[in-house]
């Protein structure tokens, strides 16, 4: 101040101090570095997730020496930002979505050990991240608020995609409808085909699935499989590395014998069959059932070696490698002395022909990943093509069934089963199609019938996070990340970079300087508050981080036991009436 002039003071009493423009251009208000440096770790962290030592080599190798704490605290600030430069840019962003004849979106959530729960809300077409929150469970009314921000932000969406979830679903219905009252846009609800076609067959399959699952596990035969591998394996010569050249030429001049060689390449033989049955899952090709069923792959090989093992002990053969053939037959024999396991994967095989006819009526490939950048671009009168033409062959498949029921009989298994593929097409049918919209300019655009990139998204997320942290279980992890950091996924997308800092990210330090400059001066006008979000933190877990902290406070410990050694007074039943 100069002179006397009378120093400007806030109604609390509280005396206004003026920074340097020039210094509030590097460097926040009462923080040591400046926004170049937390762009750049925060950058490090979220879009190459990089390890906090690693970043800290990276700005050490600039000349700039910091603390991993301090590391931690840039980060978070970053994602403070981000989510400001988002909010505020909100107006661009939905021009920018109805320039396009109006958004579509996919809503999907993860989380990971019932803990850490993010709620994403994606574009479809520039597939942005919208908005992301944090909710403790997949429930209707945590869900729907989520929607009806998304609404207030960027209008009606043309069309929401999700998956088959118990929450998800009414939440979905009841904001269209109330969406519909209040614009009289009627929004499509979509529903994942790929969701749709697991849902399918884990009902269809499961079952008997499940109890072949367990048959396994209760004759332990994988665990005594592998035991029979290391134990071979520890006999002299049985690895050594001329014996896969003894065991290939074998096969190519005696195997047609059926006697397995004498010696040591007999017992590395017979390692190789356990090992070949235990590498069952490489049929599977890292697909998750329903879509592949890694135990009946398991069952189909021990079969299958159980009937070699026959073939080989009817040629007498050294003791030795006799003995050992008697000890992997003794191994597999239960699939062949309980009738259980036949009685199991007939009828499941049954099924599975009944859920892979839909699939292929679908046309899904379950490992279906987001489209190459070098995916030749199909023009909208294809697709339209190819949509109907697959809506068509599901129709076909359903008439198919009506067809190969059989009214009465003893079919009662397959019978169920066609009445259970029915009963969920019909019940989703009114979301299974209306992928393509025609936009009010007289376009059309067509949908995508998964919502795959969102889950590709998630899956690359976790897959980067456990590279970062080491961790296999994200569950932590995922509880203590903001929701914001979802955002970090829009700086990849050079359209939403050119709405919000002009298409160039190393203009993110001027532009997070330039929102706290607009933030302090409306802080001088209104006397705001300094948060950038009023959204309240949510804990996710049962027994999250904060909380357990809290429950092992030793005055806890003494509160419960005060009152369960207590004699409390007896509430006489013609008064707990009243209490209640």
């Amino acid at each position: 101040m100069k002179g006397n002039e009378t120093p400007w003071i806030f109604s609390n009493g509280k005396i206004l101090t003026q920074r340097s423009e020039a210094l509030a251009q590097i460097v926040p208000s009462g923080a040591i570095y400046g926004y170049d440096v937390e762009v750049f770790a925060g950058m490090s962290r979220y879009l190459d997730y990089r390890q906090r030592e690693e970043t800290l080599e990276a700005l050490k190798a600039r000349g700039i020496a910091l603390s991993t704490g301090t590391i931690s605290n840039l980060t978070k600030r970053f994602i403070g930002h981000l989510e400001a430069l988002h909010l505020t840019n909100l107006e661009g962003l939905k021009q920018a979505l109805l320039s396009d004849g109006g958004f579509a979106i996919n809503i999907d959530a993860t989380g990971d050990s019932g803990r850490g729960m993010l709620l994403v809300i994606f574009s479809e077409g520039r597939d942005w991240v919208l908005g992301a929150w944090r909710i403790t469970t997949e429930c209707t009314n945590q869900i729907e608020p989520c929607l009806d921000k998304i609404s207030e932000w960027f209008g009606c969406p043309l069309s929401i995609m999700r998956d088959l979830g118990k929450a998800v679903t009414p939440a979905v219905k009841s904001f269209s409808k109330k969406q519909k009252e209040k614009t009289g846009q009627k929004i499509k609800i979509l529903s994942c085909h790929q969701h749709f076609l697991a849902d399918v067959g884990t009902d269809l399959l499961e079952p008997l699935y499940g109890k072949l699952r367990n048959l396994f596990k209760k004759y332990g035969i994988a665990g005594a499989l592998r035991t029979f591998a290391r134990q071979l394996g520890k006999r002299p010569g049985v690895q050594a590395e001329n014996i896969r050249g003894d065991i290939q030429q074998w096969f190519e001049t005696e195997s047609r014998k059926h006697a397995l060689p004498a010696g040591t390449a007999g017992l590395a033989t017979l390692r190789v069959d356990a090992q070949w049955i235990l590498d069952h899952t490489v049929e599977s090709k890292n697909n998750r059932f329903p879509f592949e069923r890694p135990f009946l792959d398991f069952y189909k090989r021990c079969k299958t070696v159980r009937r070699a093992l026959d073939a080989y002990l009817r040629t007498p053969i050294s003791d030795a490698v006799v003995l050992r053939s008697k000890g992997l037959a003794t191994i597999i024999d239960p699939i062949v002395s309980d009738p259980q396991f036949n009685i199991l994967t007939k009828p499941l095989q049954e099924k599975i022909s009944l859920f892979d006819d839909l699939r292929s009526a679908l046309r899904l490939n379950p490992r279906m990943s987001t489209p190459s950048r070098k995916r030749k671009i199909v023009p909208s009168e294809v697709m339209v093509y190819e949509l109907n033409d697959i809506k068509k062959s599901v129709k076909a498949y359903m008439r198919s069934l009506r067809k190969r029921r059989p009214e009465r009989g003893p079919s009662q298994n397959i019978r169920e089963s066609i009445d259970l593929v029915l009963e969920h097409l019909n019940r989703h049918d009114d979301t299974l199609w209306g992928h393509i919209i025609e936009l009010s300019d007289g376009r059309v655009r067509v949908l995508n019938r998964t919502n795959i990139s969102s889950e590709s998204n998630f899956n690359v997320m976790k897959h980067n996070e456990r590279r970062r942290s080491g961790r296999k279980n994200l569950g932590q992890d995922l509880e203590n990340m903001p929701a914001a950091t979802a955002l970090t996924r829009n700086l990849k997308k050079d359209d939403y970079v050119k709405i919000v800092c002009g298409g160039n990210l190393k203009r993110l330090p001027k532009v997070f300087a330039d929102l706290d400059i607009q933030k302090r001066k409306r802080l001088l006008r209104a006397d705001m508050k300094m948060s950038i979000s009023d959204e309240p933190w949510v804990e996710t877990a049962s027994l999250s981080t904060a909380d357990k902290k809290f429950a092992r406070n030793d005055f806890i410990e003494k509160m419960i036991s005060v009152a369960a050694s207590s004699r409390a007074p007896r509430i006489d039943p013609s008064q707990f009436q009243q209490i209640q």
